[in-house]
């Protein structure tokens, strides 16, 4: 009768090493799946908001330098605290300003 610690004495070492590597073989062709779609996502919604700001410009609702400084600000959050600071100044209005921020962060609520 074969127990179950009799089929696993049968089993060395090699048979370990080769379960393991198997296991990060997979975590890390998982990862670098993921890791690319996250980039492509990054990138499609990066584009995205080139297209809206352009929009925006187009519509006459806020300057070409206005849009060059929003592109042009390292995180999302530069873009809307200097969006901000042209809606406290007058230079846009709320509406815009609103608009604005959901393009940034498509997920925000309005206030």
């Amino acid at each position: 009768m074969t127990t179950l610690a009799g089929v696993f004495d049968q089993f060395d070492d090699k048979f370990y090493e080769v379960i393991a590597v198997g296991i990060l073989a997979v975590f890390f062709g998982v990862w670098i799946v993921s890791r690319h779609f996250h980039l492509t996502a990054k990138s499609r919604h990066r584009e995205q908001t080139r297209r809206e700001i352009a929009a925006y410009v187009a519509e006459g609702s806020i300057t070409p330098g206005d849009a060059t400084r929003l592109l042009a600000a390292g995180t999302d959050n530069d873009a809307i605290e200097h969006l901000l600071k042209q809606v406290a100044e007058g230079e846009v209005d709320s509406d815009t300003a609103e608009r604005l921020i959901h393009t940034l962060r498509p997920g925000a609520k309005p206030s």
